[in-house]
């Protein structure tokens, strides 16, 4: 999937898209910033989303040096992209 551009509009698999890419290390090297940054949602459950992933490493500090988040906190971003699928299929 193309990054997506400041102001994009992403629809729920597109986020779900960008979430798996982050953990799964796929995409550019910019898409996690673009995503937490630099896209404007106005469907606040994406929203809500998007802060709580800019946020995920103070919830869940890294183990290791060069990580984003914890365990825990991968967790949370698997939980996300779960319920962005099946609220996508159910669209």
């Amino acid at each position: 999937m193309e990054s997506p551009s400041v102001g994009y509009a992403m629809n729920d698999e597109e986020v779900a898209v960008s979430l798996e890419n982050f953990i799964d290390g796929g995409g550019s090297p910019w898409d996690w910033d673009v995503y937490t940054l630099g896209v404007s949602f106005e469907d606040p459950y994406l929203r809500n989303i998007q802060i709580r992933m800019a946020n995920l490493g103070n919830q869940f500090p890294p183990l290791q040096k060069g990580h984003y988040c914890g365990p825990e906190g991968i967790e949370v971003i698997r939980c996300y992209i779960r319920e962005l699928r099946a609220k996508a299929q159910n669209a």
